[in-house]
């Protein structure tokens, strides 16, 4: 998982008009596995916390848990619990960034594919923590391990959307959407990961093929200007 750093303008976008408009619990999905929603969820909850919100960020994507690997963070049978998170979450001194890792327990797992345990949960975090964020797994990948991703966008304030440009396919597209409308989640609006798409300097470079053979200099001296072009080659 790569790291998106808070001040980016496009995360400032995002969080502007989710979690900066008064929607304090947010799920990050995704229709198919690895489009981006655990790096998105975790540059939110980086956005909330500089802001000075005490912020909870929680890994409810059993399929691919990445917060455990990525921070160290234990794995408990937190479900079973009353909800409050005093001992099982963990948070840097300091920190309004408290993240709570998946859980490792599969009958509690399982009770918290109830409707009333989940809203129960966020209900008393809600108490707790000024801004929540959920990384959730991906809708179509429906496994009999996991915690449908539409039930948790469900209880949430809100959902936003990741699509990976170039990858996903808008029939797998459709199929999430009607899985989240169908669970009665709102669709806050739709984050476009363009890390498949070919930068504009490749996409000029490969251009600068087609006229090689008649001006083979010029084309050169085209394709290291594109090649060096920080206009053309954003980090972000």
């Amino acid at each position: 998982m790569t790291n998106i750093p808070y001040e980016y303008k496009e995360l400032e976008a995002v969080y502007a008009s989710t979690l900066g408009r008064g929607y304090n619990v947010v799920a990050v999905a995704s229709a198919e596995p690895g489009e981006g929603v655990s790096t998105l969820a975790y540059a939110l909850a980086q956005r909330c916390e500089a802001a000075g919100r005490n912020t909870l960020l929680i890994d409810l994507n059993l399929f691919h848990p990445s917060l455990d690997s990525r921070f160290g963070v234990a794995r408990q049978d937190w479900i079973e619990a009353d909800g409050r998170l005093s001992i099982e979450a963990d948070q840097a001194p300091g920190s309004n960034l408290t993240l709570l890792a998946a859980p490792n327990n599969g009958v509690g797992t399982i009770r918290l594919r109830e409707k009333m345990v989940l809203e129960q949960k966020i209900a008393m975090w809600r108490e707790q923590f000024d801004a929540i964020i959920i990384d959730t797994s991906a809708i179509n990948a429906v496994n009999r391990g996991n915690i449908p991703a539409e039930a948790v966008c469900a209880n949430c304030d809100g959902t936003i959307m990741v699509v990976l440009a170039g990858q996903t396919t808008q029939t797998n597209l459709r199929l999430a959407y009607s899985r989240l409308t169908g669970a009665g989640a709102k669709l806050l609006g739709t984050v476009i990961n363009d890390r498949s798409n070919p930068s504009l300097a490749t996409e000029l470079i490969r251009e600068t093929w087609r006229v090689n053979t008649l001006l083979p200099t010029v084309m050169e001296r085209f394709r290291t200007y594109f090649r060096n072009s920080p206009f053309l080659n954003p980090k972000c």
